[in-house]
């Protein structure tokens, strides 16, 4: 097993000093009495009752159900957690939400059912419904409690439901709901009981680029949106770090027609802000001398505006803050807010729905009300704006993608420019494995809109057509090395692509990654990509606006030049994985070839393998990750019939390799 130690995109918006956020205990499940539940299904049934079997306090509650999915969009059954008083708390200082599960009776079926759980939001124009899918959950085998963790930044609101800010105000929760759904036409029974839904914290981080010191206030920008209104901006020699601070002393009255707001405005003399594509996002000091008179509907904004489009387009990444203004502790604090928070907001222009994290040219931060008529005052200081990474955690890695051992049969390629050339060949200069795949490009951008070279990886199993389940992990990762520069990396982006089989067909998840292809080290360097960092385009078609982690079918690397653009340059790749922060059962195996079978697939007694010699042992993992058999010496099949319906995956030990695929028992 190999260990990585990298920085993790986290999903957390943390404040604090030096400590971490706590966890938050939302639902302890202890009264049923208290849980919302019913069904959206016609021939269906559910029970709901209370278990003294509890991960955590007196009691959990027991889903007992019978689902049937005889509406026209398939089924359901539903349970609901509301709080106390209006919301559940600011969870602004967590990472996301988690729960205790353990299933009695798996699933009978889990083609097209899936445990998705839901987000009520209060926001500027009414609720907004945030949806996060798990798999691996109704169909649990290990009889034992499992822990759900979902950052927030898995979250997403699915096309088909109204967006008014779209932005996950995270002190705004109302109301969260799960939910077993299934596909029109399926039939499925189970048993699972649930404990302890709490909002969890985040870990340590370090301090990155420094975007602004606040040591010298006539930099700083400044005005305000209200006609009635007022503000001062003064230095202060109270500083956290360096010389000073700047402190925000107003009086803001809400008389514009959308409300009113006071606004600080950050540039790098002209130039973009540093490349924070490999960071976390960003954090500042702040200290409320006095805090805001009035915070019910006020908030402080951090805006990103990043050129996009053509490259002369501005799009606006707004992520709201809530605690910061009203901190009453007369203490120094620190906001964070992840990349993976900022949104942009419905009112604002979207061209290519990207956050280049190279293309930054503007900061500000705003106190803000959309609450017309509001007044609020008070004096808050600003110190030390920069980015920030995660501490070191410990990476593993996942699943092999592709080796890239033999990328001229392997791996697809193509050029999208009429006058542009390319070559991919193998190299024997490897980070890892026999070796890697190279390509040199001429690009030309010709086409109207630019022009690309395509890279394309595609799964071993062609019988499901999709890569390994890589539900449970944090994103993918490849080497690369940067044997030639490109000449204009200006106007040229590295782009990964993820194609994902949705509801209504494929979606496309982009990200951009700033400085690879100008990398002048000449060294072989590691990347690794969160999921939770892909976005589909705007231009592109969503479908349900979820990336299904096992459901990619097809992974791209792209080399885009503006149109107009000619640049020249060479770069490798190695070994295409995912990866999670924790020890992957599968980590140390290749993915079945395609002249290897399994049949039949699904199964119901016997496992059949052809194609292999050799063969040693077998292991048959849930997926989970949990060893449920070892089989020695199978020959040339396996006894599946003490197995529970549902999936699998089997790793097959031969006297040279492992290999891992997935199967579905009957």
């Amino acid at each position: 097993m190999k260990k990585r130690f990298y920085t993790i995109l986290a999903a957390c918006v943390l404040f604090s000093g030096i400590a971490s956020a706590q966890d938050i205990l939302l639902q302890s499940f202890d009264d049923p009495a208290v849980i919302g539940s019913w069904k959206n299904t016609d021939a269906g049934s559910f029970t709901l009752t209370g278990s003294a079997d509890a991960k955590e306090g007196s009691g959990s509650i027991a889903l007992s159900y019978n689902l049937v999915a005889d509406q026209s969009w398939g089924g359901s059954v539903d349970i609901q957690m509301v709080p106390d008083g209006a919301t559940f708390g600011d969870l602004s200082e967590t990472e996301g939400i988690s729960f205790w599960y353990k299933v009695i009776t798996p699933a009978s079926d889990v083609n097209t059912v899936n445990w998705t759980t839901k987000i009520f939001i209060n926001s500027t124009g009414g609720t907004e419904e945030w949806h996060a899918s798990l798999t691996g959950v109704i169909n649990d085998m290990s009889g034992d409690w499992v822990q759900a963790r979902i950052p927030f930044s898995s979250f997403a609101i699915p096309s088909w439901l109204t967006t008014y800010d779209g932005v996950l105000y995270l002190d705004q929760v109302k109301e969260i709901q799960m939910q077993i759904v299934a596909g029109a036409g399926i039939t499925t029974t189970g048993e699972l009981l649930i404990d302890a839904l709490s909002a969890y914290g985040g870990g340590s981080s370090n301090i990155g680029a420094l975007l602004e010191s606040f040591d010298v206030v006539g930099s700083i920008g400044n005005w305000i949106n209200s006609t009635e209104g007022s503000y001062s901006l003064g230095s202060s020699t109270d500083a956290v770090e360096g010389t000073g601070s700047a402190c925000l002393d107003y009086i803001l009255i809400a008389d514009q027609s959308w409300g009113g707001s006071v606004d600080m405005q950050f540039t790098n003399n002209g130039e973009l802000f540093p490349n924070l594509s490999e960071d976390e996002g960003i954090r500042f000091n702040f200290k409320a001398t006095q805090p805001a008179s009035v915070t019910a509907g006020v908030s402080l904004n951090v805006k990103l505006f990043i050129n996009s489009g053509d490259g002369t387009q501005t799009e606006q990444w707004h992520a709201a803050l809530s605690n910061v203004i009203g901190d009453n502790s007369g203490e120094w604090q620190e906001a964070k807010i992840p990349f993976a928070n900022f949104a942009i907001p419905s009112w604002e222009a979207t061209y290519d729905g990207i956050l280049y994290l190279d293309q930054i040219h503007t900061i500000e931060i705003q106190i803000v009300t959309s609450s017309v008529g509001l007044e609020t005052n008070g004096v808050i200081c600003f110190d030390n704006l920069t980015s920030y990474t995660a501490g070191d955690v410990t990476l593993y890695e996942g699943f092999k993608l592709n080796t890239l051992d033999d990328p001229e049969n392997n791996v697809g390629s193509w050029i999208n420019s009429t006058d542009g050339s390319f070559s991919l060949v193998a190299s024997s200069d490897a980070a890892e494995g026999a070796g890697a795949g190279c390509l040199t490009y001429h690009l030309v951008g010709d086409q109207g809109w630019g022009g690309s070279v395509d890279v394309q990886f595609l799964p071993a199993d062609t019988v499901s057509g999709v890569f390994p389940d890589m539900t449970e992990h944090l994103g993918i990762s490849f080497w690369y090395k940067v044997p030639e520069p490109a000449d204009a990396p200006g106007n040229v982006s590295f782009v990964v692509k993820l194609f994902v089989n949705s509801t209504g067909g494929t979606e496309e998840w982009h990200r951009t990654v700033g400085g690879v292809l100008a990398n002048p080290s000449g060294e072989w360097g590691q990347l690794y990509i969160p999921f939770s960092s892909f976005n589909i385009p705007s231009w592109l078609t969503t479908f349900d606006g979820v990336l299904y982690q096992d459901q990619v079918a097809e992974i791209q690397f792209q080399i885009l030049a503006q149109e107009g653009t000619t640049t020249n340059g060479g770069i490798c790749f190695d070994n295409l994985t995912s990866y999670d922060d924790e020890e992957v059962v599968l980590s140390t195996v290749t993915p079945i070839a395609a002249g290897i079978k399994l049949y039949p697939n699904p199964a119901s007694s016997q496992l059949y393998i052809e194609g292999l010699d050799n063969i040693e042992r077998v292991q048959v993992f849930d997926r989970n990750g949990r060893l449920l058999k070892t089989v020695g010496n199978p020959y040339s099949s396996i006894q599946v019939a003490d197995l529970l319906s549902g999936f699998y995956i089997l790793k097959i030990y031969t006297d040279t390799e492992v290999y891992s695929a997935k199967f579905l028992k009957h």
